[in-house]
């Protein structure tokens, strides 16, 4: 019996603990924060941001949007005109991380657009060879783009309806509107995977965002999962994937532990750092990586006053998109009306001189600085915020953001939005 109270006692405490850790980043994602209708570093987002929709309106609700690397002719890396986003209209009916898991029936998608001058514009990308009768709910994506070559390695987190998967795609530069399925992974070990990171044609690194997840049985599935995000409990975590082109044995290791609700996932050009986004805490958790090993080592965590989703490095920064306001978000996954949920997308970068936190005080309607204190080592810097207006260039449930300086571009998806947002950097 003295034990059974000793562990309680513990228990008890810990939880304390989380929930004073927890505190402040919930005063903040708790309550409406004073966020303008928009605001866009680089200018007027009423005039220089647009949604860009497709004839038939069936782009939309997207989780995630990257560029895609293209090489020039003599095989130099240079900026992608391409886009590649994932995306799934029938959210609101299926989510396994948020809920609910009413109908897994209608597909979601990926899209291309090409944004090149004369380009061809946005397409669904068709999935040759892929099952007709599998299920496709796309979350998190990345390619592989290799040193030499025209074909590309796709990753794509599939959500469907008895467990989830990591399938595999074959793309080629030459017909970048269609992907080839190679084959579909799949694992014990793949718990509640989000989003990946390629690290070769053949291996990954995957974020997993629950330990318990909405896939438990009634009614654990509606409670323990909110539980675990709401305390900020550390039960989330990085595998590294690899497996061999003729064999089907995975092998799964442990690449970084204890991460609340491990969501967005981004490895660095050189893959040497590794950047995985904490929703439940604010956070982001910066690894440097061993590339021979895999090994991942805590290098800095930087606090966010916003629930960053997804992330993505581009020229030596980190851009981070998020939810300013967690029940606002909570209520658009339950297809309540009237609710306008947030965004915020911020850049993170190495800091360079004290000046740069006065420009962020000065010229951003809510600077990051009056919710958190400054960073030592990197610069936090808004590239926009809105409260969720559907006019004036806001937007909704912003999850992830692609900037693209050289051609004059800034890229937005919603998790909940119609289209997505471009704006213009000129």
């Amino acid at each position: 019996m003295a034990r059974l109270y000793t562990a309680a006692a513990a228990s008890a405490a810990l939880l304390a603990v989380l929930a004073w850790h927890q505190a402040k980043f919930a005063s903040l994602i708790l309550f409406a924060q004073p966020l303008p209708a928009s605001y866009f570093a680089y200018g007027d987002a009423s005039k220089q941001c647009n949604v860009i929709r497709d004839p038939a309106n069936e782009l939309g609700f997207c989780e995630d949007v990257i560029s895609w690397g293209l090489e020039d002719a003599h095989g130099r890396p240079r900026r992608a005109q391409r886009l590649l986003l994932s995306c799934d209209m029938n959210r609101l009916a299926w989510n396994t991380v948020m809920g609910p898991l009413r109908d897994p029936n209608p597909r979601g998608a990926l899209w291309v657009h090409d944004y090149t001058p004369g380009g061809a514009g946005l397409h669904k990308l068709e999935l040759l060879n892929y099952p007709v009768t599998a299920d496709f709910h796309p979350l998190g994506v990345s390619v592989f783009t290799p040193p030499e070559g025209t074909e590309h390695t796709l990753f794509v987190v599939n959500h469907g309806r008895y467990n989830s998967t990591v399938e595999v795609f074959r793309l080629a530069e030459d017909a970048p509107f269609a992907a080839t399925h190679v084959r579909t992974l799949s694992s014990p070990r793949f718990v509640s995977p989000n989003a990946v990171a390629a690290t070769s044609a053949s291996s990954f690194y995957v974020s997993q965002d629950h330990t318990f997840t909405r896939r438990l049985r009634a009614p654990f599935g509606n409670i323990i999962p909110p539980l675990e995000t709401i305390l900020g409990l550390p039960l989330g975590w990085v595998d590294h994937v690899s497996f061999s082109s003729s064999g089907s044995a995975l092998h799964v290791s442990r690449a970084a532990s204890r991460i609340p609700f491990a969501n967005g996932i981004s490895l660095d050009n050189s893959g040497t750092q590794l950047a995985v986004a904490s929703s439940s805490v604010g956070r982001v958790y910066l690894y440097t990586r061993s590339p021979p090993s895999n090994v991942l080592v805590h290098d800095s965590t930087i606090h966010l006053p916003f629930a960053p989703d997804n992330l993505g490095f581009d020229d030596g920064r980190l851009i981070v998109g998020g939810h300013p306001t967690l029940p606002h978000l909570i209520a658009r996954a339950r297809n309540t009306t009237g609710v306008t949920p947030g965004s915020w997308i911020v850049s993170v970068e190495p800091r360079t001189s004290a000046q740069d936190d006065v420009d962020e005080m000065l010229l951003t309607p809510l600077p990051v600085l009056k919710r958190m204190t400054p960073h030592e080592k990197y610069l936090i810097r808004t590239l926009y915020q809105s409260n969720g207006s559907e006019s004036g260039g806001g937007w909704q449930t912003a999850t992830s953001a692609v900037l693209d300086e050289e051609h004059g571009e800034f890229f937005v998806a919603g998790l909940y939005a119609p289209g997505i947002l471009r704006c213009t950097t000129r």
